[in-house]
C-alpha cells in the first residue's frame, strides 16, 4: 500500500462513508416525499372535482326538469327553474374538469350527458311536456348519476 492510504485511519474512512450514505439517504427521502406529496395533491384535487361535479350536475338536472313542465313554470329570468341555464351549467361543469377529464372521456360520460341534455332540449315541444316524459328524464338522470358515482369511486380507488 502507498503511504497516503496507510496514513488515513480506518475510522475516518468509515465516518466518511457514513456521511456520504447519509447524504444519499437524505436525497432519496426528499425525492420520495416530494413524489408522495404530489400524488396526495392530485388525489385531493380529484376528490374535490368529483364532489363538485356531482353536486353541480344534481342542480343542473333539477333545472333541466323544468323543460318537461308547462311553459309558464319555467322562467328565463329565474335560473333556479330555467332549463337552459341547467343545460349550460351541466355543460360547463363537465367540460372544465382538469384532474378527472381523462376518466370522464374514458367512460364516455360526456356523450352520455349529451343524450340526456338532448332529451331536455326536445322537451320544449308541447307533446313532450308531460309527466311520462319527466319520469323518463329523471330515470335517465338517475342512471347517469349512478354511473358517475361508480366511475368516481373507481377513479379514486374507493372500491
Amino acid at each position: 500500500m502507498s503511504e497516503t492510504a496507510q496514513s488515513i485511519p480506518m475510522w475516518q474512512t468509515v465516518v466518511g462513508l457514513l456521511g456520504l450514505g447519509s447524504l444519499i439517504a437524505t436525497g432519496l427521502s426528499h425525492w420520495l416525499s416530494s413524489r408522495s406529496d404530489r400524488r396526495k395533491w392530485i388525489d385531493d384535487n380529484k376528490k374535490k372535482e368529483w364532489r363538485e361535479l356531482i353536486v353541480e350536475l344534481d342542480g343542473s338536472f333539477e333545472q333541466m326538469s323544468y323543460a318537461f313542465l308547462p311553459a309558464h313554470l319555467a322562467s328565463a329570468t329565474d335560473a333556479r327553474n330555467n332549463p337552459t341555464a341547467g343545460l349550460q351549467r351541466g355543460n360547463r361543469v363537465l367540460r372544465d374538469r382538469i384532474f378527472i377529464a381523462s376518466a370522464l372521456n374514458k367512460h364516455g360520460l360526456l356523450s352520455k350527458w349529451q343524450v340526456i341534455a338532448g332529451s331536455a332540449i326536445t322537451a320544449g315541444s308541447a307533446e313532450r311536456r308531460d309527466s311520462t316524459a319527466l319520469d323518463e328524464f329523471k330515470a335517465k338522470a338517475s342512471g347517469f348519476r349512478d354511473e358517475l358515482l361508480r366511475v368516481a369511486q373507481k377513479d379514486l380507488g374507493v372500491n
